[in-house]
């Protein structure tokens, strides 16, 4: 694979790792309008959520599915490492620029 497609692969794995953490948020807050009450942790940013969630994921999702997310996020994050960010327009505008 050359250096172009190696960085267009990068590039739609980290899509995917960000459209997996945008329908976690949504199935949260779905969950929550059926009435799920919020969990012990204000911080899901802390290591302590953090730590409480792997529990829940060893003891909840199957290792394969577990692998193949972990193998996601690691090629999403070496696909940041690479690519370059775009400018952001000046001050007052809340997007980024195309």
């Amino acid at each position: 694979m050359g250096a172009s497609e190696a960085q267009d692969h990068g590039a739609a794995r980290l899509q995917l790792a960000c459209g997996r953490i945008v329908n976690g948020a949504r199935d949260i807050a779905e969950a929550h309008r059926f009435g799920a009450d919020d969990g012990p942790h204000q911080e899901p940013w802390t290591a302590e959520y953090l730590r409480e969630a792997i529990k829940i994921y060893g003891q909840s999702l199957p290792r394969s599915y577990q692998q193949n997310m972990a193998a996601l996020f690691s090629d999403g994050a070496e696909a940041m490492a690479a690519l370059s960010i775009p400018a952001w327009p000046r001050s007052g505008s809340s997007s980024p620029s195309t």
